[in-house]
Protein backbone atom coordinates (compact mmCIF):
# COMPACT_ATOMS: atom_id res chain seq x y z
CA UNK A 1 0.00 0.00 0.00
CA UNK A 2 1.75 3.43 -0.95
CA UNK A 3 2.64 5.18 2.10
CA UNK A 4 0.17 8.34 1.62
CA UNK A 5 -3.26 6.09 1.01
CA UNK A 6 -2.23 4.28 4.00
CA UNK A 7 -1.49 7.64 6.32
CA UNK A 8 -5.06 8.50 4.99
CA UNK A 9 -6.56 4.89 6.31
CA UNK A 10 -4.96 5.63 9.37
CA UNK A 11 -6.24 9.11 9.48
CA UNK A 12 -10.19 7.77 8.47
CA UNK A 13 -10.37 5.10 10.47
CA UNK A 14 -8.75 6.96 13.84
CA UNK A 15 -11.62 9.35 13.20
CA UNK A 16 -14.55 6.40 12.51
CA UNK A 17 -12.44 4.09 15.83
CA UNK A 18 -13.00 7.44 17.83
CA UNK A 19 -16.46 8.65 16.70
CA UNK A 20 -17.41 4.91 17.84
CA UNK A 21 -16.01 5.31 21.12
CA UNK A 22 -17.70 8.78 21.55
CA UNK A 23 -21.27 6.57 20.58
CA UNK A 24 -21.06 4.12 23.23
CA UNK A 25 -20.20 6.94 25.86
CA UNK A 26 -23.92 8.46 24.46
CA UNK A 27 -25.44 5.35 24.49
CA UNK A 28 -24.06 3.87 27.84
CA UNK A 29 -27.19 5.98 30.25
CA UNK A 30 -29.41 4.10 28.06
CA UNK A 31 -28.08 0.67 28.04
CA UNK A 32 -26.78 0.75 31.73
CA UNK A 33 -28.59 3.39 34.03
CA UNK A 34 -27.68 6.59 34.53
CA UNK A 35 -25.63 5.54 38.05
CA UNK A 36 -23.43 3.41 35.75
CA UNK A 37 -23.51 5.83 32.75
CA UNK A 38 -21.73 8.79 35.16
CA UNK A 39 -18.47 6.40 35.44
CA UNK A 40 -18.68 5.50 32.08
CA UNK A 41 -19.23 8.93 30.41
CA UNK A 42 -16.31 11.28 28.83
CA UNK A 43 -15.91 13.34 32.38
CA UNK A 44 -16.07 9.83 34.58
CA UNK A 45 -17.10 10.13 38.20
CA UNK A 46 -15.46 12.92 40.72
CA UNK A 47 -13.49 14.64 38.11
CA UNK A 48 -10.77 17.04 38.52
CA UNK A 49 -11.35 18.80 35.39
CA UNK A 50 -14.89 18.33 34.05
CA UNK A 51 -15.65 19.53 30.85
CA UNK A 52 -18.83 20.89 29.81
CA UNK A 53 -20.85 19.52 26.97
CA UNK A 54 -20.74 22.33 24.54
CA UNK A 55 -16.72 21.86 24.64
CA UNK A 56 -16.81 18.54 24.74
CA UNK A 57 -18.69 18.70 20.76
CA UNK A 58 -16.57 21.70 20.02
CA UNK A 59 -13.92 19.29 20.66
CA UNK A 60 -15.68 16.18 18.50
CA UNK A 61 -16.27 18.19 15.66
CA UNK A 62 -12.54 19.89 15.58
CA UNK A 63 -11.33 15.98 15.33
CA UNK A 64 -13.42 15.41 12.11
CA UNK A 65 -11.77 19.28 10.70
CA UNK A 66 -8.62 18.24 11.82
CA UNK A 67 -9.13 14.49 10.16
CA UNK A 68 -10.41 16.56 6.67
CA UNK A 69 -7.15 18.67 7.05
CA UNK A 70 -4.81 15.80 7.11
CA UNK A 71 -6.29 13.66 4.93
CA UNK A 72 -5.57 16.76 2.34
CA UNK A 73 -1.90 17.13 3.95
CA UNK A 74 -2.70 20.57 5.41
CA UNK A 75 0.24 21.84 7.75
CA UNK A 76 -2.29 23.96 10.28
CA UNK A 77 -4.33 20.08 11.01
CA UNK A 78 -1.28 18.53 11.52
CA UNK A 79 -0.63 20.61 14.34
CA UNK A 80 -4.53 20.89 15.11
CA UNK A 81 -4.40 16.83 15.44
CA UNK A 82 -1.18 17.29 17.88
CA UNK A 83 -2.76 19.59 20.44
CA UNK A 84 -6.17 17.67 20.17
CA UNK A 85 -4.23 14.82 21.32
CA UNK A 86 -2.80 16.20 23.52
CA UNK A 87 -5.60 17.97 24.98
CA UNK A 88 -7.28 14.47 25.25
CA UNK A 89 -4.56 13.33 27.75
CA UNK A 90 -4.69 16.36 30.02
CA UNK A 91 -8.41 15.20 29.69
CA UNK A 92 -7.75 11.50 30.33
CA UNK A 93 -5.24 12.04 33.09
CA UNK A 94 -7.44 15.77 34.88
CA UNK A 95 -10.94 13.10 34.56
CA UNK A 96 -12.54 11.83 37.45
CA UNK A 97 -13.17 7.47 37.83
CA UNK A 98 -13.81 6.18 34.67
CA UNK A 99 -14.63 2.38 33.79
CA UNK A 100 -15.24 1.06 30.29
CA UNK A 101 -16.23 -1.58 28.62
CA UNK A 102 -14.60 -4.55 26.98
CA UNK A 103 -15.85 -2.84 23.63
CA UNK A 104 -14.90 0.63 24.85
CA UNK A 105 -11.69 -0.33 26.24
CA UNK A 106 -10.70 -2.27 22.57
CA UNK A 107 -11.81 0.73 20.69
CA UNK A 108 -9.52 3.05 22.54
CA UNK A 109 -7.19 0.98 22.27
CA UNK A 110 -6.97 1.22 18.35
CA UNK A 111 -7.32 5.05 18.61
CA UNK A 112 -4.57 5.26 20.19
CA UNK A 113 -2.66 2.95 17.84
CA UNK A 114 -4.13 5.09 15.09
CA UNK A 115 -3.67 8.20 16.62
CA UNK A 116 0.54 7.07 17.35
CA UNK A 117 0.65 5.94 13.68
CA UNK A 118 -0.68 9.20 12.04
CA UNK A 119 1.59 11.63 14.26
CA UNK A 120 5.13 9.50 13.52
CA UNK A 121 3.93 9.54 9.77
CA UNK A 122 3.49 13.03 9.85
CA UNK A 123 6.42 14.67 11.99
CA UNK A 124 8.89 11.50 11.08
CA UNK A 125 8.34 9.91 7.87
CA UNK A 126 8.76 10.85 4.50
CA UNK A 127 5.23 12.31 4.70
CA UNK A 128 6.57 15.63 6.87
CA UNK A 129 7.82 17.18 4.00
CA UNK A 130 4.17 16.83 1.94
CA UNK A 131 3.13 19.28 5.15
CA UNK A 132 5.48 21.66 4.41
CA UNK A 133 4.80 22.35 1.11
CA UNK A 134 7.98 20.79 -0.24
CA UNK A 135 9.29 17.89 -1.77
CA UNK A 136 11.14 14.83 0.40
CA UNK A 137 14.31 14.05 -0.17
CA UNK A 138 15.07 11.34 -1.99
CA UNK A 139 18.26 10.32 -0.48
CA UNK A 140 16.42 9.87 2.69
CA UNK A 141 13.24 8.82 1.81
CA UNK A 142 12.48 6.60 -0.71
CA UNK A 143 9.03 5.56 0.05
CA UNK A 144 7.69 9.00 -0.76
CA UNK A 145 6.59 9.03 -4.20
CA UNK A 146 4.37 6.18 -3.75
Amino acid sequence: MATIQLFRTLVVGSLLLWYAVVASHIFSASLFGQGVATVLGHNGHDAWLSVPHSIFWTVQFLWAVSAVGMYLLQKWARTLFLLLNAYSFIELVTGGLQIQTGSQAALFYLVNLADGAVLFMAYLSSIAARFTGGEPNPAVHTDAAR
